[in-house]
């Protein structure tokens, strides 16, 4: 008897581990999914700040080199770039954790110094600025564009951490901030040449071709992640890039870079070279806009896949709590309690006790037969 009800509690005790065993699972791996999410989020966050510092460096990189005073329309351009930066950035930094986000915090504190140093020359005459100021602005920027790229791969790219459709978009969205950095770089270059009608100098070619290889390599990354992730509004938006890239600022920059090994200085326009260079950076922008929309789709299929998983899982542990339980407690009244009386009235017809009364038998099975003979031993 009691070997009977250590099997049978030991089998119900069994069920609900297994079953707890498996809603622990489905928990941790919805924890994993809420863990992609916030990192969607953090991505997102940052790479529309690093976007607006794009824009914004090279904003700043022009009118420093430029022979007018900064206009009202670029200071209130810049103030816009960044306050929504600024949100961004402070966005992503409640996503992370404290040492994670202690480093860029650090380069932003240099990034928010190196704009109060601007700033001030930008109120100076454009005669009376420092040379100085602009190349020390330009390396901090960029600097915190690296610095941020870098966190976020290592971050968001390690093998084995997310699901791997979901990588590849990203990887995207981060290629696509890579590539209007690097072409953000190439147009500050050439733009602060053309607003100082200055001819472009061996090193600042170098550097530009350096950054054309760069952007190029980030281009043929771009194609063939679009190409692997089979995503058409993507390769729609890919292929407008391509086409303003080659169409438009390559030849452009080509005949820019031909006047200058020619030994002439630039004669076009600030304003018309921005003209051209800012839609292919707007486009790139679009290519990072889809992606986004894309990731978050992605992320919230994972999500809502998980929860699903786990409250079926949730739901199963109950039933198994459940049915464990009752199957229990029916044990026990239907089995063990009537086994134990019957033992007791044949401990007393053994001693010679006759005077109790036999639980009539009622429902026929094996439990009744015991209690019809225990009542003729009686009798």
């Amino acid at each position: 008897m009691r070997l009977v009800s250590i099997l049978v509690f030991s089998l119900v005790a069994a069920v609900w581990a297994l079953a707890a065993r498996e809603f622990a699972g489905q928990y941790q791996r919805y924890r994993l999914t809420q863990e992609l999410v916030r990192s969607n989020r953090m991505v997102d966050h940052l790479v529309l700040a690093g976007r607006d510092l794009i824009f914004e460096r090279g904003r700043i990189n022009l009118r420093l080199a430029a022979a007018t005073p900064l206009d009202e329309d670029s200071g209130d351009f810049i103030a816009r770039l960044r306050r929504s930066g600024g949100g961004h950035f402070h966005a992503a930094l409640a996503t992370m954790s404290g040492e994670a986000a202690a480093p860029l915090l650090e380069r932003w504190r240099e990034l928010e110094t190196a704009r109060e140093e601007v700033d001030r020359q930008l109120r100076l005459p454009p005669a009376e600025r420092n040379p100085d100021s602009r190349r020390r602005w330009f390396a901090v920027s960029t600097d915190f564009l690296a610095r941020m790229q870098q966190g976020l791969h290592l971050a968001t790219l390690r093998n084995n951490r997310f699901d791997p459709s979901f990588r590849l978009i990203t990887r995207i969205k981060l290629t696509a901030l890579s590539l209007r950095e690097s072409l953000g770089e190439e147009s500050s270059r050439i733009g602060a040449a053309a607003a100082q009608g200055v001819i472009i100098t061996q090193p600042i070619l170098s550097d530009l071709a350096r950054l054309r290889g760069r952007s190029e390599t980030q281009m043929s990354m771009l194609d063939m992640d679009i190409k692997a992730a089979d995503h058409s509004e993507l390769q729609m938006v890919m292929n407008r890039v391509g086409a303003a890239l080659s169409e438009r600022l390559r030849p452009l920059q080509d005949e820019i870079v031909a006047r200058s090994q020619a030994g002439a200085p630039m004669t076009l326009p600030a304003s018309s070279y921005s003209s051209v260079a800012v839609p292919v950076l707007e486009e790139v922008g679009r290519l990072f806009d889809q992606a986004q929309r894309h990731s978050t789709r992605i992320a919230e299929d994972i999500e809502n896949r998980a929860m699903r998983l786990m409250l079926a899982s949730l739901g199963l542990t109950l039933l198994a709590l459940a049915l464990g339980g009752g199957a229990v407690v029916l044990l026990r009244r239907r089995l063990l309690r009537p086994l134990f009386a019957i033992g007791e009235e044949l401990r007393d017809l053994v001693g010679g006790y006759r005077d109790f009364a036999v639980v009539e038998p009622g429902g026929g099975d094996e439990l009744d037969e015991l209690r019809a003979a225990v009542a003729t031993f009686r009798n």
